[in-house]
């Protein structure tokens, strides 16, 4: 996973019985993190949605199946939008 962000289920485990990153699922959850970073010019958030983003990119999330095809690709426009809406605002 390297440099970038996979979060942690619990319900997911490796062989050793730890928590499994789950990148498949960071297009979920990047927009959130866009959108806080819009709203607050907090660069925390900025950092960890670009961190989510580039994570499930690099580790094809959403070559899994459909399912996560649509979902990231629903939800990585949201992400898009947010995230340069949040550039322009705090660059005034």
């Amino acid at each position: 996973d390297g440099d970038y962000a996979a979060l942690r289920y619990q319900d997911r485990t490796d062989n050793n019985g730890t928590p499994d990153p789950a990148a498949d699922l960071n297009l979920l959850i990047a927009p959130v993190y866009a959108w806080l970073y819009m709203r607050t010019g907090n660069a925390v958030f900025r950092d960890a949605a670009d961190s989510l983003f580039a994570g499930a990119v690099v580790n094809k999330g959403a070559a899994h199946s459909g399912k996560h095809f649509n979902q990231h690709f629903r939800h990585s426009t949201q992400f898009l939008e947010w995230r340069t809406e949040g550039d322009a605002e705090n660059c005034r």
